[in-house]
């Protein structure tokens, strides 16, 4: 019998936890049947890293039962390099060989597709991205939503990533994106842990994916009305912006 439920709206869909008469809690997520699969499938490849909730059901297709993790969302030093110790475990179990399309002429197309959709945007350093550090580079299992908003911090038990909803195989670099245009940008000196745990990571190729970033935040914002997405989008436009 539910003694209590304590539903919220996600990017995803509706989260809601429910806790049983016997004071046991569940996650129950209700989203499209894509965004479903793409969180249980994600959940089950990272669950070799460790670090996540743990699927215990699929009642239907638009229905994910998970796990009920204790934490909170953390920006500490010792969160953000838990976070990228974790995320470097993930980008090395989860390498995927390359697919028909190879990664940098996926890159270079969904930069075009965003550009034909861009309208009252400084888009002259995307435009020139090339992306050649991605040639020949395999895709790795990616979260797409790395920030610390999705990260579950207990100091006595350590870091729980959550909300794979995003989670696909990717350019491994665009699990930075939101980091450095949004966290390290407000606190800078939280990108020592961070790459201290993580790895180096190549400039230039990050460099590119932040304008590709961008664009992307800057038409999404535009074609939603979201005044502050379209903000950060311009902001990581101009060549100054990240």
């Amino acid at each position: 019998m539910l003694s209590h439920v304590e539903p919220r709206a996600s990017s995803q869909g509706t989260v809601s936890v429910v806790r049983v008469a016997n004071g046991e809690r569940f996650v129950v997520k209700q989203a499209s049947r894509a965004a479903i699969d793409r969180e249980r499938r994600g959940l089950e490849a990272a669950a070799a890293v460790g670090g996540v909730p743990v699927v215990l059901a699929v009642p239907e297709p638009t229905v994910l039962v998970l796990s009920w993790q204790a934490g909170a969302a953390s920006e500490s030093p010792d969160a953000v390099r838990a976070a990228g110790g974790w995320l470097r475990q993930l980008h090395d179990r989860g390498r995927v060989q390359p697919d028909e399309l190879p990664l940098r002429e996926a890159l270079l197309r969904r930069r075009d597709a965003w550009l034909a959709r861009a309208t009252d945007l400084q888009v002259e350093a995307v435009a020139a991205a090339t992306f050649e550090t991605f040639e020949g580079s395999s895709r790795a299992l990616c979260h797409r939503d790395f920030t610390p908003s999705n990260w579950l911090w207990a100091p006595e038990r350590g870091l729980v990533v959550i909300d794979f909803g995003q989670a696909r195989a990717d350019v491994a670099a665009w699990d930075l994106v939101k980091l450095e245009g949004d966290l390290f940008a407000r606190q800078p000196s939280l990108r020592e842990p961070f790459y201290e745990a993580y790895g180096a990571v190549d400039a230039a190729g990050l460099r590119d994916l932040m304008l590709l970033h961008g664009l992307q935040t800057a038409v999404w914002g535009d074609t939603h009305d979201d005044p502050a997405f379209s903000a950060l989008g311009r902001r990581l436009l101009r060549p100054t912006g990240y």
